[in-house]
């Protein structure tokens, strides 16, 4: 930041609401941590004295968090290679390790690890035998049980399943990297293969490449549309890393699906932290028509409640209709929106009302208009 962008803070200060803007950073945004180390910037006595407790608080925490994190994911790592399980952990601190200058500045949340299709049941036993417990939203697991075409399609509907400790806090499990895939259709295990090591503690461990980890970054910030700024945050020091061979990295995201989710995060590190993207990019933005409108709809998912980006209860029609608006306009082909479709042509709710044989499974395709009404007439 410049003397300049220091005197604009300093003057801001004095005309925002405090409690809201602590809300802001600290709730709906999660960079509270990255403000607090911004504000320490400004002369003494110029951040009030309650704003800077607040954000104080909230960095000491996530220290304790981070560190946490640390021990877990060394833990992991461990328990993982005495079992034989291939894993790999991405975003969370193996970002901040390899990204940030102080990996406490990143907020903390939740740990996601990637472990393959075949593995994901021995993983989550053993992550039970260690005193995980899964979330009880699974609930449809247990349809599973009835053969091995439900268990195919639990395992293509979700991608993810949420585990808690009390001792490690929340991990989310994951056999794919997206609910996506034709978006970012980069195999997990070649993604593996080119991963690169880093060290937490005594503990070296594989995440990924800068290349794999721009392209996720960016796939997994528009499947969400940007709502939350802490996402938004790692870019510019993923940029920074290194100097980039543009073309291939265009190539790349184009046989991945995901080209327009890329231009989509370097469109939004170049408005909102003036980053100048190399003329390769430039044109590569210029070229891409429906960016202004998509951008829209991220501004409005960046000024939306926090309770509407998490879907938490009532969602206005305006948000669902920006919603869709953002996802139809990054899918790219019509494969992909083909796909969006097919993913919601069956819900596991509608499994329940009517229990066929595994055999039988492809009728529930045929019945899911029926099923849907009953389910309605339940409720």
């Amino acid at each position: 930041m410049s003397g300049d962008d220091l005197a604009e803070i300093e003057r801001l200060l004095g005309v925002v609401d405090l409690p809201a803007f602590v809300d802001l950073v600290v709730t709906r945004h999660r960079i509270g941590p990255l403000v607090h180390a911004a504000l320490r910037r400004l002369p003494a006595g110029v951040p009030p004295e309650g704003l800077m407790a607040a954000l104080s608080t909230c960095a000491r925490e996530n220290a304790v968090q981070a560190l946490r994190s640390v021990r877990t994911h060394i833990l992991l790592a461990r328990w993982f290679a005495e079992a034989g399980i291939d894993w790999l952990p991405f975003k969370g601190i193996t970002v901040a390790r390899r990204h940030y200058d102080d990996f406490a500045a990143r907020q903390v949340n939740d740990l996601d690890v990637w472990v393959p299709p075949a593995q994901m049941l021995r993983a989550r036993a053993l992550l039970e035998a260690r005193g995980f417990w899964l979330d009880a939203a699974n609930r449809h697991w247990d349809l599973a049980t009835r053969g091995p075409r439900h268990l195919a399609y639990l395992l293509r509907y979700y991608f993810e399943e949420q585990h808690y400790s009390r001792e490690f806090g929340p991990l989310e499990l994951h056999w794919q990297l997206t609910g996506t895939p034709r978006q970012f259709n980069l195999a997990p295990e070649d993604i593996l293969r080119r991963a690169v090591s880093i060290r937490l503690g005594d503990v070296s461990m594989r995440m990924m490449n800068d290349d794999d980890l721009l392209l996720y970054l960016c796939e997994h910030g528009g499947r969400h549309g940007w709502y939350r700024l802490k996402w938004l945050a790692d870019l510019p020091r993923v940029l920074a890393q290194r100097q980039w061979d543009w073309p291939l990295v265009f190539e790349r995201a184009r046989s991945a699906g995901c080209l327009r989710t890329l231009l989509l995060g370097l469109a939004l590190c170049r408005d909102l932290f003036a980053w100048l993207p190399p003329q390769a990019v430039a044109r590569e933005l210029n070229a891409m028509r429906s960016l202004p409108l998509v951008l829209r709809t991220v501004r409005y998912a960046l000024c939306a409640p926090n309770s509407v980006c998490e879907a938490q209860g009532h969602v206005p029609a305006a948000w669902r209709l920006a919603d869709s608006a953002r996802a139809l306009l990054l899918s790219g082909t019509w494969a992909t929106v083909v796909s969006h479709l097919w993913r919601r042509s069956l819900s596991p709710k509608d499994l329940r009302i009517l229990e066929l044989p595994d055999r039988w499974f492809g009728l529930y395709y045929v019945l899911r208009p029926m099923l849907i009404a009953a389910r309605q007439f339940r409720a």
